[in-house]
């Protein structure tokens, strides 16, 4: 997993719509593991931030990469992550409240040589049922499940076509996202002159 650094801008293609630019990708410690990844504590992410403001980017987003998940677009620890991470990441709206534009993308590796590209975001529901605490393990990777409540505690109750459920299918929680790359390579570091500098975080690799 990555962190992605970039800025936004203005989309012509919506009205009020906002565009992330991608920049640059920074992977901080962790372990990769079969179903995810377990990020570490990484003491150079303030000086990232830091480098970055420098160069006028910010954090926009999280990338990360994942087996083909043929039974659903995203799992319930994924957006769950999702969900944690935008509420970290949160901005001034005009209007007032604070909101966020921080995107997620998932890599996977496709039929054949083929790389898939999807960029999601959490729902403004989604988000605000994990910052309250309200979702729990679920044995279902495809679900997401609604916690016990604890003793004297009111939990909200989550209704499915007019009846309660205590778990979903994750696709009620997710925004799909549009994405693509430009034509041609305009990227600010392009005035910088090219080195090899060797991957943060991955020993013994450049």
């Amino acid at each position: 997993m990555g962190w992605l650094y970039g800025y936004y801008s203005e989309d012509p293609n919506f009205p009020d719509g906002v565009r992330v630019n991608v920049e640059a990708i920074y992977e901080p410690p962790q372990i990769g593991e079969l179903k995810g990844v377990q990020p570490l504590e990484d003491p150079y992410r303030p000086t990232v931030d830091l480098v970055a403001g420098a160069l006028s980017l910010e954090r926009v987003g999280y990338i990360f990469t994942s087996l083909n998940q043929e039974k659903t677009f995203l799992t319930g620890d994924q957006v769950r992550t999702i969900a944690a991470a935008q509420q970290e990441h949160l901005v001034d709206h005009p209007v007032g409240p604070k909101v966020s534009k921080f995107i997620t993308v998932r890599v996977e590796q496709q039929e054949g040589d083929q790389i898939g590209v999807e960029c999601w975001m959490a729902s403004d529901a989604c988000q605000a049922l994990e910052r309250d605490n309200v979702f729990g393990d679920c044995e279902d990777p495809t679900k997401l499940a609604i916690r016990r409540p604890k003793s004297n505690e009111a939990v909200p109750a989550v209704l499915r076509e007019g009846s309660g459920v205590t778990d979903f299918e994750t696709d009620f929680m997710i925004v799909s996202l549009a994405h693509g790359q430009p034509n041609e390579n305009n990227t600010q570091f392009n005035i910088l002159k090219r080195y090899d500098y060797p991957v943060m975080n991955r020993f013994g690799k450049a």
